[in-house]
């Protein structure tokens, strides 16, 4: 039995989403994350039409396929000072998400469903294209139901464009060939910051511009989801060690095996089939380390969750890290 197996059984999945559902505003931002996913599929069917019929993903509205959209809500609904324009920041979300998810799928050519198209027998890609096309008219679609307000719809398409744009850029980099592998803290406040850090801080763009917040409120809100995103992020690179080393991907381990190991090393690694290694049994040690500077930024996204009066036992914190891991398909670290 593998490695990945055994971390597997030990750690079953009900166990490790207790965190959020024992925590009142996740709890809640759960429930308000139900609801919006209800009217964004309600509003795609309506405007889709016949010719491009729109489905629900099965298991969408589980709390394991919304786990970040949760997170993101939680930290927004403690950001500002009430409540009502909530179900606004959560249908931007949504509708971000599928943005994202969709050029994510064009860019590295996978097949993550936001929509099912039940009458469309081409390829995956126009389906991505599709789901961008859909998602920006379910945003303005709500907006104008809801609002009925032309300078808000105009304010929401500015901003959440604006928000994912660092994100975005840093992905495109990566279409071009990489020369150089950066350091481990180049990787980490550069490449990671704008790829992911930006993105998970990205949700919180509109509720600060409608509702300016105090700085204090900002920097924790930031800060937790910031820090939450490096510690996920070093957690996919572990994860994606062997196909970026071979795609010549910015990567944290690779990197800091680069900076740790002869540069010809890498090269070998590259040559290789990458079913040959799993990079925690070949590389256990350097593994550990990653691990250290994940459980590091996860420990920084609790210090401001408490700021922001979010607190999770230790056994909670615990059982979110692990999740992570799970999710991402890697052996625990703790």
């Amino acid at each position: 039995m593998s490695l990945i197996t055994e971390k597997k059984n030990l750690h079953p999945l009900s166990n490790l989403l207790l965190p959020f559902k024992a925590v009142k505003v996740f709890k809640e931002a759960f429930s308000l994350q139900q609801e919006t996913i209800k009217q964004f599929y309600s509003l795609s069917k309506q405007i889709s039409g016949n010719e491009c019929k729109t489905t629900t993903p099965s298991g969408m509205l589980t709390l394991e396929r919304n786990i970040l959209s949760t997170l993101f809500l939680g930290i927004t609904a403690s950001l500002v000072k009430t409540k009502k324009n909530m179900p606004l920041y959560a249908m931007t979300n949504q509708c971000m998400r599928a943005w994202v998810t969709a050029c994510d799928n064009i860019l590295d050519d996978e097949e993550k469903e936001i929509f099912e198209f039940s009458n469309i027998n081409s390829g995956k890609k126009i389906e991505s294209v599709l789901t961008l096309m859909i998602a920006e008219r379910v945003l303005t679609t709500f907006i104008g139901k809801r609002y009925q307000d032309i300078e808000l719809n105009a304010t929401v398409a500015q901003i959440s464009l604006q928000s994912l744009l660092s994100s975005a850029l840093q992905e495109g980099e990566e279409e071009k060939e990489l020369y150089e592998i950066l350091s481990p803290e180049k990787i980490l406040s550069d490449i990671h910051q704008r790829k992911t850090a930006d993105l998970f801080s990205a949700p919180l763009a509109l509720p600060i511009h409608l509702e300016s917040p105090n700085q204090d409120t900002i920097n924790n809100a930031k800060g937790a989801l910031e820090n939450f995103a490096i510690g996920c992020q070093i957690i996919d690179d572990i994860k994606d060690a062997q196909i970026d080393c071979q795609m010549q991907r910015h990567n944290l381990l690779i990197s800091m095996l680069f900076y740790d190991k002869e540069p010809k090393d890498i090269e070998n690694l590259r040559n290789e089939n990458t079913e040959n290694w799993v990079v925690w049994q070949r590389f256990p040690e350097t593994f550990n380390d990653a691990g250290k500077l994940a459980l590091s930024c996860f420990e920084k996204s609790f210090t401001h969750m408490k700021s922001l009066d979010i607190v999770f036992s230790n056994e909670h914190k615990s059982s979110i890290i692990k999740l992570v891991c799970k999710l991402l398909k890697i052996p625990s670290f703790i």
